[in-house]
């Protein structure tokens, strides 16, 4: 067997492992798709916001923005954010764009949670 036919074959095994593990973790986000569902609310915000406190730290959402803009993470690109999406989805019908709005009011307002709005606020005299 020539070098030729070795790297076929390896590319091959990785290829399988690949989609195996793909595979895997479709599976994996579809359970956690149907768990965040789950939690619901009355409207698309209020899904939303009891599905992010449910997945996501403060101290973490600090760093995330929807489309990674001044400075900080694209939450668009994270895996946790077709969970959302779909588990929203299975709940209502919402579009893709209703789910993003959403989840930028919820991320916009991790800098006021925990107390941290009243330590923003002017000290009045």
């Amino acid at each position: 067997m020539g070098p030729h036919m070795q790297q076929q074959r390896s590319f091959n095994t990785d290829l399988s492992r690949s989609q195996l593990f793909q595979t895997l973790l479709e599976s994996v986000l579809l359970c956690h798709v149907g768990m965040v569902a789950d939690i619901g609310g009355t409207n698309v915000d209020d899904a939303t916001r009891r599905m992010m406190k449910y997945i996501l730290s403060n101290e973490l959402a600090l760093d995330y923005n929807m489309f990674g803009r001044h400075g900080k993470n694209k939450f668009k690109d994270l895996c946790l954010f077709n969970v959302v999406y779909e588990a929203l989805k299975k709940n209502s019908l919402v579009n893709q764009q209703e789910a993003e709005r959403a989840l930028s009011k919820w991320l916009i307002g991790a800098r006021d949670r925990g107390g941290r709005r009243a330590s923003r606020q002017p000290v009045p005299n």
